[in-house]
């Protein structure tokens, strides 16, 4: 009995190999390129009782990775697993139907491979079979059975939950800079008649999160020489003696203008001038000193100069100084001063109540509408 078995298996592939003595109709002739751990596939119709015969040939002597043949959404009928560079697939054709040929290839180098595709037809009738499936619609209505919620009762969390509170505000007047520059003369070789100074007007002694200050306006006093000094003395002593209830508030006699209370400051009638910029950002002080064009809030010349402003664009902002003698270094002294609101929160504990439903999940079947194509044999 084996040996009859042994005897029919060789005689049939004899007949297969005698009957692909001319290769038979070639039907595909084309490049297949893979990139590294890929895949690709080709759709082909075959007629029932057909022998295929397949050459592979890697074009750049690489190593065959995968290869198979199944029909469209159905059996394996072929799959290839060696490691030359080109190979010989022949197989018989089950059923007249849509074949896929797979192609994978897991290295991570690509592969290229020459694909020829030859079809002995299995009679005359089937001589002009179309090899080139047509691709038409499909309309397929599937169902996901899903949980559907329903709402059986509701049940009542109280939570508590710890939030920050506005407490007390109030308005805090105080002296950010108070300092003196030397500006060299514009011809000097160290080059250093230009200064930028930069100011926080919402300056924090301490970080804390009960705590938040916000700039509600400034005010300034610049001044030049020996001459400015005497002239800031000589509004000390005029502020010392309008009474001690301001004195013990407003120390400063910047303060005192900030708010109000002081309506002027006293200006010298001669000295030196040093010309001012206020900016708001560090990218008006770089133009500034590059001596390109750029954009202020407020500007001046002269030896003695002051001003407030209300108008909060940023909490800093930048002072530049120029001193435009050509042989005549300067000293400047320049004073700001910001009113801050200055808010206190306190810590409390907020009472939250949620209500949250109660549900009963039921099965449900739902109806999906699902559009594909799909290769059908082109009769």
């Amino acid at each position: 009995m084996l040996k009859q078995k042994l005897f029919l298996f060789i005689f049939l592939i004899s007949k297969v190999l005698v009957s692909f003595s001319g290769n038979g109709i070639l039907v595909f002739d084309s490049q297949v390129q893979l990139k590294s751990r890929s895949s690709e596939k080709i759709f082909i119709s075959f007629h029932k009782g057909d022998i295929i015969n397949i050459e592979i040939k890697e074009l750049k002597k690489r190593s065959i990775q995968h290869f198979s043949a199944s029909e469209f959404e159905g059996r394996f009928i072929y799959e290839l697993k060696k490691n030359h560079d080109s190979a010989f697939c022949i197989f018989f054709v089950p059923e007249t139907s849509v074949y896929v040929l797979n192609f994978e290839n897991k290295s991570f180098r690509s592969r290229n491979y020459a694909l020829k595709i030859f079809r002995k037809p299995v009679s005359n009738n089937s001589k002009e079979f179309d090899t080139k499936p047509v691709w038409k619609e499909q309309i397929d209505t599937i169902y996901n059975i899903r949980k559907r919620d329903k709402i059986i009762a509701y049940d009542t969390l109280v939570t508590e939950k710890p939030v920050l509170v506005l407490d007390t505000c109030k308005n805090i007047e105080q002296i950010l800079i108070d300092q003196r520059i030397k500006l060299e003369s514009s011809i000097s070789f160290r080059k250093k008649n230009r200064a930028v100074i930069e100011i926080d007007l919402a300056e924090d002694t301490f970080e804390s999160k009960f705590i938040e200050h916000e700039p509600l306006a400034w005010a300034y006093w610049i001044g030049v020489g020996k001459e400015a000094e005497e002239s800031w003395q000589k509004t000390v002593k005029t502020v010392s003696r309008l009474g001690g209830g301001l004195l013990s508030k407003y120390v400063h006699p910047l303060l005192g203008f900030a708010v109000g209370i002081i309506p002027e400051f006293f200006i010298p009638a001669t000295g030196k001038n040093v010309r001012f910029w206020f900016v708001s950002d560090t990218l008006q002080s770089n133009l500034f000193l590059q001596q390109k064009e750029f954009e202020s809030i407020e500007s001046g010349r002269s030896i003695v100069a002051y001003g407030k402003n209300n108008q909060i664009s940023s909490s800093k902002i930048y002072l530049c100084l120029l001193n435009e003698s050509a042989i005549s270094p300067i000293d400047v002294n320049f004073k700001i001063a910001s009113i801050i609101k200055e808010c206190h929160y306190k810590l409390e504990i907020e009472k939250q109540i949620q209500i949250k439903a109660v549900y009963k999940r039921e099965a449900a079947n739902i109806p999906k509408i699902i559009k594909r194509q799909i290769p059908k044999v082109n009769n």
